[in-house]
């Protein structure tokens, strides 16, 4: 996040938080996240990838959409579509992630999608009834939304 978006943009580093996921106690991270939101009195601005299965941040499929901050097993798509960022062949098998519930009580949201691999999720996310199968598509009950996407 620092490489591709915090360091060419004007915010103070105070005002950055991220899960940390060499956390020793993830789930007391998770907690203490949950707990830096609601003393900032929220989210300004919710910045989302969109995943090929539909999830957001890492609420994979069938995750609740009452979920907040929590450890979560990232499924073999995900795994897959993140081996770009690690220098050995292998992903984490789980991650820390803000929940569903979390993004949604941000106060706008901006969507980023771009490829032909993630056009099906964009079709479910914009068009499919809202279900856990298609997380993202979650965000047609947000009132306040921006969904950039490239051509294809």
């Amino acid at each position: 996040m620092n490489k591709h978006l915090f360091d060419d943009i004007n915010i103070k580093k105070k005002n950055i938080h991220i899960l940390r996921g060499t956390a020793s106690d993830p789930e007391k991270e998770c907690e203490n996240y949950e707990q830096k939101i609601k003393s900032a009195g929220n989210i300004d601005l919710q910045v989302l990838g969109l995943g090929p299965n539909a999830h957001i941040g890492f609420n994979e499929p069938g995750t609740g959409f009452d979920a907040r901050s929590h450890v979560t097993e990232l499924t073999p798509i995900t795994q897959r579509a993140n081996l770009k960022h690690f220098k050995t062949r292998r992903t984490p098998s789980r991650a820390l992630t803000m929940g569903i519930a979390t993004i949604m009580g941000a106060k706008k949201i901006l969507l980023i999608a771009s490829g032909k691999a993630k056009a099906r999720a964009v079709a479910q996310t914009i068009e499919a009834r809202v279900n856990k199968d298609a997380p993202a598509s979650i965000l047609q009950w947000h009132p306040d939304v921006t969904i950039i996407l490239d051509k294809d």
